[in-house]
């Protein structure tokens, strides 16, 4: 082969699958060092599953960066899905993954939001645990399976009080957030109204609970607000009979911000709900970035002041 028709990424793919040949340690005990892996980057190596289909993989891993993600795949299958790095370092993690087969397969690993260097990996046997294995059902179960942003994980409570759980799929924008009552039999049917009002409404996470201490759920839905230029006001809902009724203005929430979740609790030990609305910075920068309700047990909420979390830089609850 000529110089000039020598391909660099080739080369590198070669060195890679060398070194990941020549460390091995066994057929159960296998290593890879000083790999780095960029968003841009994945790295691809050959590996020969033996022994058990079930391993346990130890990563010592270094994340230069404030948090980062990596998955790993067995050819086309996940093995580990956007695993999060949560903090900058060198730490080690632990997973349990299952292969699909015995004998060659190709391992991908890529990296998410942040470069990562991997120190080592080791692989051992898992023989003797087993792993839950779980089948998509969600089209033969009746839920409308859609590509769409999610924000916030679905809320899952018992929203009808017939002893199984309902849920609301939360969707942004062009899918619209949706209730489905669980039949109890494996399947669910779709609540008759989608939560948003109009298409592309800028829909976030939901959150489920007795403010009102009348025995059903109530729900808030949160809002985004164009990146933080035009701040919108979270809806709440009263549960009527397994029917939403909007009362927002009515139970005293009135601030709109760059909604992204909510949370129901007992913050001042009362015996009622309090709520807390958890918000996104903006791009106007509003001050407080959360906001706090108290409920002032007459049907209506109180907003409050809660210095040190309610400017905490974060979209999470």
């Amino acid at each position: 082969m000529t110089g000039n028709k020598f391909k660099k990424p080739l080369f590198l793919s070669v060195l890679l699958l060398l070194q990941f040949c020549l460390s091995a340690c066994g057929p159960s005990d296998e290593n890879l060092s000083n790999i780095t892996v960029t968003p841009s980057s994945p790295v691809e190596l050959n590996y020969e599953v033996t022994g058990s289909k079930t391993k346990k993989l130890t990563f010592e891993i270094d994340n230069p960066g404030q948090s980062a993600n990596f998955s790993l795949f067995d050819g086309d299958k996940v093995l580990v899905d956007n695993l999060n790095i949560s903090h900058t370092g060198s730490q080690t993690i632990n997973v349990l993954v299952k292969f699909s087969a015995l004998g060659q397969t190709r391992l991908t690993l890529k990296a998410i939001n942040s470069p990562i260097t991997i120190n080592s990996l080791k692989v051992e046997d898992a023989e003797h645990l087993s792993i839950p294995q779980f089948k998509d059902i969600s089209v033969t179960a009746g839920l409308d399976k859609v590509n769409s942003i999610k924000y916030g994980g679905p809320s899952v409570a018992d929203i009808d009080q017939d002893g199984d759980y309902d849920f609301i799929v939360n969707n942004h924008n062009a899918e619209s957030s949706k209730i489905y009552w669980n039949n109890g039999d494996g399947t669910v049917t779709k609540y008759k109204d989608d939560l948003s009002r109009w298409f592309m409404q800028d829909l976030h996470g939901t959150a489920l609970g007795d403010y009102d201490n009348d025995g059903d759920l109530d729900m808030v839905l949160t809002r985004g607000g164009g990146n933080g230029t035009a701040p919108s006001v979270s809806y709440f809902y009263q549960n009527d009979n397994s029917n939403f009724v909007r009362y927002t203005g009515d139970v005293g929430i009135d601030r709109g911000a760059r909604g992204r979740g909510a949370r129901y609790s007992d913050m001042d030990l009362d015996g009622d709900l309090d709520l807390m609305l958890v918000n996104e910075t903006g791009l106007n920068n509003q001050k407080p970035q959360h906001f706090f309700y108290e409920n002032n047990g007459q049907g209506g909420f109180t907003f409050k002041s809660v210095p040190d979390i309610q400017d905490v830089r974060s979209s999470r609850a």
